[in-house]
C-alpha cells in the first residue's frame, strides 16, 4: 500500500492520507477473510502479510484518514497485491 497523493515527501502531505483500512478478500470456495489494517502516515510503500491463498476478489475501505480538512480529499496511490 501507497498511502498519500506521491511518495515524494515534498508532496505527500497535499492531500488527506489514509490511516485505516478494512480489507475483506474472498478466497475460490467463498470463504471471506476481514482484516484490518494500520498504515503509517509516511511516504513510500507499506507492506502487510496476509496468508491467505486464492483469494478472487477483494473489497478495500478506507476507514480513517490523516490530514483530512475541508477542501482536501482522502489519496490512496496505490494498492498492489503479490501471490505466494
Amino acid at each position: 500500500v501507497q498511502t498519500g497523493p506521491s511518495a515524494n515527501p515534498d508532496t505527500f502531505g497535499t492531500e488527506a492520507r489514509a490511516s485505516e483500512l478494512d480489507v475483506t478478500a474472498t478466497s475460490q470456495d467463498g470463504t471471506t477473510t476481514r482484516l484490518h489494517i494500520s498504515l503509517a502516515d509516511r511516504a513510500g510503500p507499506q507492506q502487510t502479510d496476509t496468508g491467505i491463498s486464492g483469494v478472487t476478489s477483494v473489497r478495500v475501505t478506507v476507514t480513517a484518514a490523516a490530514g483530512l480538512t475541508r477542501g482536501r480529499h482522502v489519496a490512496l496511490a496505490e494498492i498492489e497485491f503479490f501471490r505466494r
